[in-house]
Protein backbone atom coordinates (compact mmCIF):
# COMPACT_ATOMS: atom_id res chain seq x y z
CA UNK A 1 0.00 0.00 0.00
CA UNK A 2 1.10 3.73 -1.00
CA UNK A 3 1.07 6.49 1.02
CA UNK A 4 -0.65 9.18 -0.77
CA UNK A 5 2.12 11.99 -0.80
CA UNK A 6 0.85 15.94 -0.92
CA UNK A 7 1.34 17.97 -3.83
CA UNK A 8 3.81 20.85 -3.03
CA UNK A 9 2.67 23.67 -2.78
CA UNK A 10 1.41 26.36 -5.30
CA UNK A 11 3.62 29.06 -6.23
CA UNK A 12 3.09 31.86 -8.51
CA UNK A 13 5.71 34.37 -8.77
CA UNK A 14 4.13 38.17 -7.88
CA UNK A 15 3.46 40.65 -10.37
CA UNK A 16 5.94 43.77 -9.69
CA UNK A 17 2.98 45.91 -7.26
CA UNK A 18 2.63 42.77 -4.98
CA UNK A 19 6.59 42.49 -4.78
CA UNK A 20 7.66 46.14 -4.41
CA UNK A 21 4.30 45.67 -1.20
CA UNK A 22 5.74 42.40 -0.12
CA UNK A 23 9.23 44.43 0.09
CA UNK A 24 7.99 47.54 1.80
CA UNK A 25 6.34 44.91 4.44
CA UNK A 26 9.89 43.43 4.70
CA UNK A 27 11.00 46.80 5.73
CA UNK A 28 8.11 47.17 8.17
CA UNK A 29 9.14 43.67 9.98
CA UNK A 30 12.57 45.72 10.10
CA UNK A 31 10.98 48.75 11.78
CA UNK A 32 9.31 46.89 14.44
CA UNK A 33 12.70 44.72 15.48
CA UNK A 34 14.32 48.53 15.76
CA UNK A 35 11.36 49.52 18.11
CA UNK A 36 11.72 46.37 20.32
CA UNK A 37 15.34 47.52 20.18
CA UNK A 38 14.84 50.84 21.45
CA UNK A 39 11.68 49.53 23.76
CA UNK A 40 14.36 47.30 25.40
CA UNK A 41 17.05 49.86 25.78
CA UNK A 42 14.97 52.71 26.90
CA UNK A 43 13.15 50.83 29.29
CA UNK A 44 16.20 49.19 31.27
CA UNK A 45 17.83 53.12 31.04
CA UNK A 46 14.91 54.05 32.92
CA UNK A 47 15.25 51.63 35.16
CA UNK A 48 11.43 49.39 34.56
CA UNK A 49 11.46 46.10 35.70
CA UNK A 50 13.55 43.83 33.44
CA UNK A 51 10.38 41.32 33.13
CA UNK A 52 8.16 44.09 31.86
CA UNK A 53 10.92 45.28 29.17
CA UNK A 54 11.62 41.94 27.98
CA UNK A 55 7.92 41.24 27.51
CA UNK A 56 7.60 43.94 25.22
CA UNK A 57 10.78 43.59 23.90
CA UNK A 58 9.60 39.62 22.91
CA UNK A 59 6.33 40.95 21.68
CA UNK A 60 7.50 43.14 19.25
CA UNK A 61 10.05 40.75 18.05
CA UNK A 62 7.01 37.84 17.48
CA UNK A 63 5.64 40.60 15.45
CA UNK A 64 8.75 41.64 13.27
CA UNK A 65 8.84 37.71 12.33
CA UNK A 66 5.65 36.89 11.63
CA UNK A 67 5.56 39.99 9.65
CA UNK A 68 9.11 39.30 7.70
CA UNK A 69 7.27 35.20 6.91
CA UNK A 70 4.34 37.18 5.42
CA UNK A 71 6.74 39.73 3.13
CA UNK A 72 8.34 36.70 2.59
CA UNK A 73 5.81 34.35 1.77
CA UNK A 74 4.26 36.88 -0.64
CA UNK A 75 7.50 37.59 -2.37
CA UNK A 76 7.96 33.86 -2.99
CA UNK A 77 4.75 33.98 -4.90
CA UNK A 78 2.26 31.80 -1.92
CA UNK A 79 -0.97 33.86 -1.28
CA UNK A 80 -1.47 33.05 2.47
CA UNK A 81 1.04 36.12 3.00
CA UNK A 82 -1.33 38.28 1.66
CA UNK A 83 -3.97 38.40 4.10
CA UNK A 84 -1.73 39.15 7.10
CA UNK A 85 0.22 41.58 5.20
CA UNK A 86 -3.33 43.62 4.16
CA UNK A 87 -4.53 43.62 7.57
CA UNK A 88 -1.29 44.94 9.30
CA UNK A 89 -2.04 48.02 7.03
CA UNK A 90 -5.10 48.56 8.20
CA UNK A 91 -3.63 48.29 11.63
CA UNK A 92 -0.90 50.70 10.64
CA UNK A 93 -3.08 53.61 9.44
CA UNK A 94 -4.86 52.64 12.83
CA UNK A 95 -2.20 53.49 14.76
CA UNK A 96 -1.13 56.28 12.56
CA UNK A 97 -4.52 58.32 13.47
CA UNK A 98 -4.06 57.49 16.73
CA UNK A 99 -0.51 59.02 17.00
CA UNK A 100 -1.54 62.10 15.22
CA UNK A 101 -4.74 62.71 17.06
CA UNK A 102 -4.65 61.98 20.96
CA UNK A 103 -0.37 61.38 20.66
CA UNK A 104 -0.08 64.33 19.20
CA UNK A 105 3.10 62.68 16.53
CA UNK A 106 2.05 64.47 13.54
CA UNK A 107 4.93 63.86 11.09
CA UNK A 108 4.94 59.88 12.95
CA UNK A 109 1.44 59.21 12.07
CA UNK A 110 1.52 60.43 8.66
CA UNK A 111 4.04 58.61 7.84
CA UNK A 112 2.71 55.23 9.05
CA UNK A 113 -0.62 56.19 6.94
CA UNK A 114 0.82 56.38 3.97
CA UNK A 115 3.20 53.65 4.32
CA UNK A 116 0.11 51.84 5.27
CA UNK A 117 -1.61 53.14 2.51
CA UNK A 118 0.81 52.65 -0.56
CA UNK A 119 1.26 48.90 0.64
CA UNK A 120 -2.38 48.44 1.22
CA UNK A 121 -3.28 49.70 -1.70
CA UNK A 122 -0.57 47.77 -3.99
CA UNK A 123 -1.85 44.97 -2.43
CA UNK A 124 -5.08 45.16 -3.56
CA UNK A 125 -4.14 46.77 -7.21
CA UNK A 126 -5.52 45.27 -10.13
CA UNK A 127 -2.22 43.29 -10.70
CA UNK A 128 -2.59 42.04 -7.22
CA UNK A 129 -6.06 40.38 -7.80
CA UNK A 130 -5.59 39.19 -11.01
CA UNK A 131 -2.53 37.53 -9.39
CA UNK A 132 -4.44 36.32 -6.51
CA UNK A 133 -7.41 34.84 -8.57
CA UNK A 134 -4.81 32.86 -10.56
CA UNK A 135 -4.21 30.42 -7.52
CA UNK A 136 -6.54 27.47 -7.21
CA UNK A 137 -9.70 28.21 -4.79
CA UNK A 138 -9.03 27.02 -1.43
CA UNK A 139 -11.68 24.61 -0.84
CA UNK A 140 -12.44 23.79 -4.22
CA UNK A 141 -13.34 19.95 -5.06
CA UNK A 142 -10.19 18.80 -7.01
CA UNK A 143 -10.82 18.60 -10.47
CA UNK A 144 -11.10 15.01 -12.12
CA UNK A 145 -7.80 12.61 -12.62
Amino acid sequence: MTVPVDPPPITIPPPRPVAVAALLVLVEAVGVLVLAGVTVFSGLVAGAPFGQVAAQGMYYLVISVLLAACGTAVLRGRRWGRTPSLLTQIVLIAIGIWLITPSGQVAWGIILMLVGAVTGGLLVSRPANEWINRFPAPFAPEPDR
